[in-house]
Order: C-alpha cells, then structure tokens, then sequence
C-alpha cells in the first residue's frame, strides 16, 4: 500500500482520507527493462482545506520503494510521499476474480490428486502383473 500525504496551503489542520485502489485506475504508459518495468497512472483527486492523506492500495506485488515518484499541480503541497506494504490474506480478498481463481485452483489440484492416487493403483497393479507374468513358465 502507498500513502501519499497533500497539504492544502489554504485551511486547517484537519486529516481527510482519500482511499484509491489502483485496480481501478488505468495504466497510463509502460516501460519494460530488463530487470524491471515503469508503470505510470495518472489521476486527479478533490482535497480538502488541510491535510490530504490520499492511499493508493493494491499498486503491485513487488514495488522498489525508492523508484516511486507523485507529482501533482494547483494549491497545494506534497509534504511526504511513504510506501508500506500491508499483506493481506486470500480469504480476506474482495477481489472477485482471485476468489474464482482460487477456487479454480483448488479444483484443479484436487483433481491432480485424484489423477495421482488412480496413478498409483495403477502403477501397483502393473507391477503385480509383471510379476506374476514372470513366474509364469511357458
């Protein structure tokens, strides 16, 4: 999770929270590298008079925290840009896809292990028919 702290130079001392998730954002440009990738999004968010302490969530799984760069225009002044990562359980996910996926997933290995104790019956079987197919004398 990513916090991005605005202090409007006009008012008060007062926090106003503005929660985004950047699943919701588009992706504005992408730079590949070798090692690495440039994701850009841009959005306007409304401050209040005060403090502004606006959370991008869900910004990537694994993020270089000294490569992040906000940028912003009008009244107002960026006083801390802070990167925290906050994990979060499957269960806990309001993803609706990740839940379908997980379910998929869980479908998928069960049938895995279905497909693999059959495998074993068989693999015993055919090592009892060769067996016996070797103390049979013709």
């Amino acid at each position: 999770m990513t916090f991005f702290f605005f202090r409007n130079t006009m008012s008060s001392e007062n926090t106003h929270i503005i929660q985004l998730n950047a699943q919701n954002i588009p992706i504005n440009s992408v730079t590949v590298f070798t090692d690495r990738a440039e994701v850009s999004r841009k959005f306007t968010v409304n401050i209040q008079p005060g403090y502004n302490e606006v959370q991008l969530e869900n910004v990537a799984g694994s993020i270089d925290q000294n490569s992040i760069r906000v940028d912003g225009s009008g009244a107002a002044t960026i006083h801390e840009v802070k990167f925290e990562t906050k994990p979060i359980k499957i269960g806990d996910a309001d993803n609706a896809k990740l839940k379908d996926l997980t379910a998929q997933l869980k479908k998928v290995e069960e049938d895995l292990q279905a497909n693999n104790d059959l495998k074993a019956v068989y693999k015993t079987r055919v090592e009892a028919l060769d067996g016996a197919i070797k103390n049979v004398s013709f």
